[in-house]
């Protein structure tokens, strides 16, 4: 068998073991996703001064577009504006609060006295005399404007409004002001160590230089569960250990080579720490020939993935394929991590 046939069949099975490798990843992907979605939910929280943190639970890309439909957002424009800083969408967060309705029947508060009062009507009597009749103005609004304040009911204050004055001696005799108001929402979003989003929100409005904090009714975000997905250029340096074997000579000779690799693409959640390195080029010394070496490894499996907690990180495992500058070739499997 040839050198170069050798060369091809190595370069035949990782491409296979890789392909099949994907598969499984995928299906596996699928299945920890719809499990992560489920038990992601985090419960709506209220903290002081009227701080909530809202309901949040991971969601499919499909979940969010329908989220922000439902919410009468515009995703298309946002995701547009986001590709010209190279950003995407990766949650949304919806605050809901509301002001009651109510009727009010009072009689109101005495206003600024009429400039023209008027006297209650007399009568002349049988013997010329005369006596004040009945008055017609029983409760004054002829001699004394009303008015009325307007709040606004929330669940936990009244915001004024606004006032109504009735002056029943002018011809327009209703007069109605609403205040300035300012609405202010302030969001703060937290991340935690896996990359996963809290946001916290708080509503004010404020009226004549006073701020009143209003309790939000309901607060709730939907973020992206973040997938995988290909980056075909994302160069990253990696250092390792190679364990080889000449297959250039027999019989076969056991090698172990130091190296310095880069990688040049990647497969995962994120650029920086990738389910997969892709393409890993650079160079080694074999220490038993004594000779530097190039190095390919074609595919590199993180390991952290499939291990509990977040010991190990940015260590990956692979076939490796080693050339040395005397033309000798090498196969095997290495060990790298990532800077």
């Amino acid at each position: 068998m040839t050198l170069s046939t050798k060369i091809l069949i190595f370069l035949g099975v990782c491409l296979t073991l890789g392909l099949l490798a994907f598969i499984i990843t995928k299906e596996m992907e699928i299945s920890s996703r719809q499990a992560a979605i489920e038990q992601s939910v985090t419960s709506q929280k209220q903290l002081i001064d009227n701080i909530s943190r809202s309901s949040g639970t991971f969601a499919s890309k499909e979940d969010l577009a329908n989220f922000a439909k439902q919410s009468n957002i515009n995703l298309a424009a946002i995701k547009d504006d986001l590709s010209h800083v190279n950003a995407t969408v990766v949650a949304i967060n919806k605050v809901v609060t509301g002001s009651k309705g109510y009727n009010s029947n009072t009689g109101g508060t005495r206003g600024d006295p009429n400039p023209n009062p008027i006297d209650p009507p007399t009568g002349k009597c049988k013997d010329g005399t005369t006596v004040k009749c009945e008055n017609p103005d029983k409760y004054g609004y002829l001699n004394h404007g009303v008015f009325t304040d307007i709040t606004e009911h929330f669940t936990n204050v009244e915001v004024p409004f606004g006032r109504v004055t009735f002056n029943a001696w002018e011809e327009k005799a209703f007069h109605t002001s609403v205040y300035d108001r300012d609405y202010s929402a302030v969001n703060v979003i937290g991340q935690d160590v896996n990359g996963r989003h809290y946001a916290y929100s708080k509503f004010s409005v404020k009226v004549d230089g006073k701020n009143y904090d209003i309790k939000l009714s309901n607060a709730e975000m939907k973020e992206e569960y973040p997938e995988n997905s290909f980056s075909f250029f994302n160069p990253q340096l990696f250092m390792g250990v190679n364990g080889t074997v000449d297959v250039t000579q027999a019989p076969v000779k056991g090698e172990f080579t130091p190296t310095l690799t880069v990688g040049l693409m990647s497969y995962g959640k994120t650029k920086t720490n990738p389910l997969l390195s892709v393409a890993q080029i650079g160079v080694g010394y074999a220490t038993v020939a004594g000779k530097p070496v190039g190095v390919l490894n074609p595919v590199n499996f993180n390991i952290g993935s499939v291990m509990p907690g977040n010991l190990v990180r940015n260590t990956y495992i692979g076939p490796t394929m080693q050339i040395s500058t005397s033309g000798s070739v090498y196969f095997g499997g290495g060990l790298t991590v990532s800077f």
